[in-house]
């Protein structure tokens, strides 16, 4: 895939939640090629090692990966201040970090509704209120919060998608907020992103058919193509657009 170089990334503080693997996976990488400095945290150890060594191969400066988990707030505030120490402000963040887990609405319980909108909706916040003093002192900054494309792809999956359909209400509320420091807040919302993940727990020869017909772009949608346009909000490019949501799905219908 053709990537896109903004020299205006170049040296810049990246943060990440959620980057080892999937579409976090493919922002860290992104973003290692534009030149940035990249920190990400992730529950994965595992596969932050292996990416870190792709980049490696790949000739691209390594991302410094913190393992944590973004539902205790702690250890969030901590890794960003971590990655603030190692590379200099941020001027970037990208909250990621995920779970699509299914359900039946008679199997959910309090703690679980909890604990879903504590891992998609309550880190994306704390996040930016971590960051938002170094975006003011260097003038400006961009947020990129992930979402989810407007018409659910799957059933059994209602907590899940009403945590992210919260995401863009936040986005508009600190884009709103955070405008007259020159800081830009969107929202990149995926389609059926047909992940290692996807595939092995989701994907069966049903779901497939229904994506085939509804998806009016037959291609399938990679997790590079939502990095790229992850990258494309946090560079000068987008310097204009805030409070705005763009879907990656595939003109699915």
């Amino acid at each position: 895939m053709r990537q896109t170089q903004y020299p205006d990334l170049a040296g810049r503080t990246v943060f990440v939640t959620g980057g080892a693997s999937g579409i976090g996976a493919a922002v860290v990488s992104r973003f290692c090629a534009q030149g940035a400095n990249v920190g990400f945290i992730d529950i994965a150890e595992r596969e932050a090692k292996g990416l870190i060594a792709t980049i490696k191969e790949a000739g691209n400066p390594p991302p410094f990966f913190i393992e944590g988990d973004v539902r205790d707030l702690s250890e969030l505030k901590k890794a960003i201040s971590t990655v603030r120490r190692k590379f200099g402000m941020i001027s970037v963040l990208v909250n990621n970090a995920a779970k699509d887990d299914r359900h039946t609405l008679e199997h959910v319980t309090p703690d679980y509704w909890d604990d879903r909108f504590s891992l998609l909706v309550r880190p994306m916040f704390f996040a930016a209120q971590a960051v938002v003093a170094d975006m003011r002192s260097r003038a400006g900054g961009s947020i990129v919060n992930l979402g989810a494309a407007d018409r659910p792809l799957h059933s059994s999956r209602s907590a899940y998608d009403a945590a992210k359909g919260a995401v863009h209400g936040l986005t508009k509320s600190l884009a709103y907020e955070l405008g007259r420091d020159a800081i830009r807040v969107n929202t990149v919302s995926p389609g059926w992103v047909l992940t290692d993940r996807q595939r092995e727990l989701w994907l069966t020869e049903n779901a497939a058919e229904e994506l085939k017909t509804r998806q009016s772009m037959r291609r399938e949608i990679k997790p590079e193509d939502v990095a790229a346009a992850v990258v494309f909000l946090a560079s000068l490019e987008a310097e204009m657009i805030s409070g705005q949501e763009i879907v990656v799905d595939g003109a699915y219908r």
